[in-house]
């Protein structure tokens, strides 16, 4: 019996989705400074790290709403329309 306990549980765990990395604060400082001198704005629980560098979802911008790539220096990669 619990033999099946911890096979449905580590079936569980493996199967989570992928946690993203957490976003230091002088990070978020630099990539709230890259969307100003652009003109957006993001919420710090829509910013992701990735491998490469950043990630911002549903970014502010006079034009509408983008998602925003960074690579680690903090220098925009891609800016893309959200489509809904």
């Amino acid at each position: 019996m619990i033999r099946i306990f911890i096979a449905a549980l580590m079936l569980v765990v493996t199967s989570l989705p992928v946690m993203a990395h957490e976003v230091p604060p002088e990070a978020m400082t630099a990539i709230a400074k890259a969307l100003a001198e652009i003109g957006c704005t993001v919420e710090a629980d829509e910013v992701d790290a990735t491998d490469d560098g950043y990630e911002a979802d549903d970014v502010e911008c006079k034009d509408g709403e983008f998602e925003v790539t960074f690579d680690k220096d903090f220098k925009i990669k891609s800016k893309e329309k959200d489509e809904y």
